[in-house]
């Protein structure tokens, strides 16, 4: 689906024409090297999905760089907000707060960059209205630059949610995925897009 599904829809597209093409990227792009990378750095994926997200990015090079395409790449970090799967983390942490208690929780140390879905949409306008024409092939960190813990993100809960009790860390096992230091450098989205994230967290969690 992320690369055979892809080139398909980019050979239909291209039979006709298209005025953008915006593919959502991932920041599992660049696996084990997770703290805070460049574009231009080394993609050291670390599963079979980061595989194949890595070759649509290559791909998506090959038609903006060679071909020609308004075709751009956006490596999302970690987005939430209204409708996310519910079995994730955030929608688990309001669920289990709305009732006062948290749900089983990873090793509180490992971190995230969590983005809010508006400011996430927001970037994928504007490249699609203007990034492709500046920059076709591109691939672009969307990422608030941030570092956010399970510990932070969990206390936020408890004071939105007014939790009395304490997260039981590490009553859930770790994903062999997880990273410690998992965040983006948004430099490159604030010089081509002109963007950067808006929504703080706790706002975010909130709106949610």
């Amino acid at each position: 689906t992320n690369l055979l599904g892809l080139v398909n829809l980019l050979e239909v597209a291209s039979a006709d024409g298209f005025a953008a093409f915006l593919h959502a990227g991932s920041s599992s792009e660049y696996g084990l090297n997770s703290s805070a990378p460049k574009e231009d750095d080394a993609l050291i994926p670390n599963s079979h999905y980061a595989v194949t997200k890595v070759a649509a990015a290559h791909l998506l090079r090959y038609y903006g760089a060679v071909k020609k395409m308004p075709v751009m790449n956006l490596r999302y970090y970690s987005v939430y907000g209204p409708y996310e799967e519910p079995d994730r983390l955030i929608p688990k942490l309001i669920s289990h707060g709305l009732n006062k208690s948290y749900p089983p929780l990873v090793d509180p140390d490992i971190s995230r960059d969590f983005g809010y879905v508006d400011d996430a949409i927001e970037a994928a306008i504007i490249g699609a209205v203007e990034g492709v024409k500046k920059s076709p092939g591109e691939s672009i960190n969307i990422a608030t630059g941030k570092k956010t813990t399970i510990r932070e993100v969990a206390f936020l809960m408890k004071k939105i949610c007014g939790i009395a009790s304490e997260p039981s860390w590490s009553s859930m096992p770790n994903r062999h995925w997880d990273l410690k230091d998992w965040y983006g450098d948004p430099a490159l989205a604030k010089q081509i897009l002109t963007w950067e994230a808006k929504t703080s967290l706790e706002d975010g969690l909130r709106k949610t």
